[in-house]
């Protein structure tokens, strides 16, 4: 590990870990622990390089013992490996990498409609407009053919699709941050897919006893958007030899019936 560190002052930490499975294994310490050896990464400033547990555990201010416990059942998960020198957190250089240009046009677009759906009085930043601009032909391309339908998906979008999918009257008031969440499904996988997938996890949902046994669970309560986000993320490659953008409701809709009835 090089003497001649250069320390970041930021790192980039995605709120998709919130969601990530290999997180969501760890206890509370292991989870607070990668963490920290995520913000370490950014100290060192190596590609996610870090030093041998010695080295690191002073920087924790930590015993070394202890934290080579914790380095090898983080490791367990591919969050991190060992490597001749040290560790390396795996994924960190892609992760903070620049954010590529149809990236940001996302983004930028993602920020105008919180603006629509939220009224915010702060303008969207004119600087991303300025570099989306100045994006390739190529780019420009590409960001199009990923618009669902064929049109720009808006925030008032997602109550019509979320009724057709639940038959329910409206979107339930204390849960508005799942409307984002829906929003990035329909940019990911296109209205049609997320509405038979929101149906499905919907009615495997209503239909799955209660764990303290007082009936089954209410659809108001959204947490079954999670389950269409995970069936929408395991579409085999294999069912139809497309992609999923590809595919008809009817196709995707066959296999929301398989996996409910596993």
């Amino acid at each position: 590990m090089p003497t001649n560190i250069s320390t970041k002052y930021w790192i980039k930490l995605y709120v998709e870990i919130l969601n990530d499975s290999k997180m969501a294994t760890l206890p509370d310490r292991l989870w607070r622990r990668t963490v920290e050896l995520f913000v370490a990464a950014g100290h060192y400033n190596q590609d996610g390089n870090l030093p041998d547990t010695s080295q690191l555990a002073w920087l924790m201010r930590m015993d070394t013992d202890a934290l080579e416990m914790d380095l090898k059942q983080i490791a367990t998960t591919g969050i991190v490996q060992r490597t001749e020198t040290g560790w390396l957190v795996t994924k960190f250089a892609a992760r903070q990498a620049p954010t590529p240009a149809v990236e940001r046009q996302r983004q930028h677009r993602y920020a105008q409609k919180r603006q629509q759906y939220y009224g915010d009085v702060t303008p969207v930043s004119q600087n991303v407009t300025q570099i989306t601009d100045t994006d390739t032909e190529t780019d420009t391309e590409t960001d199009t053919e990923s618009t669902p339908a064929g049109k720009w998906f808006t925030y008032q979008d997602v109550l019509p699709l979320f009724c057709k999918a639940t038959g329910m009257m409206s979107f339930p008031s204390d849960q508005q941050e799942r409307v984002e969440q829906i929003l990035q499904m329909v940019e990911g996988y296109g209205a049609e897919q997320v509405e038979a997938a929101l149906r499905g996890a919907y009615n495997r949902w209503i239909r799955t006893p209660r764990k303290n046994g007082t009936g089954t669970y209410s659809g108001t309560n959204l947490t079954w958007i999670n389950w269409a986000q995970d069936d929408l993320a395991k579409v085999p490659v294999d069912l139809t030899k497309k992609d999923v953008k590809d595919m008809t409701s009817e196709e995707f809709a066959q296999y929301l019936e398989r996996i409910g009835a596993e």
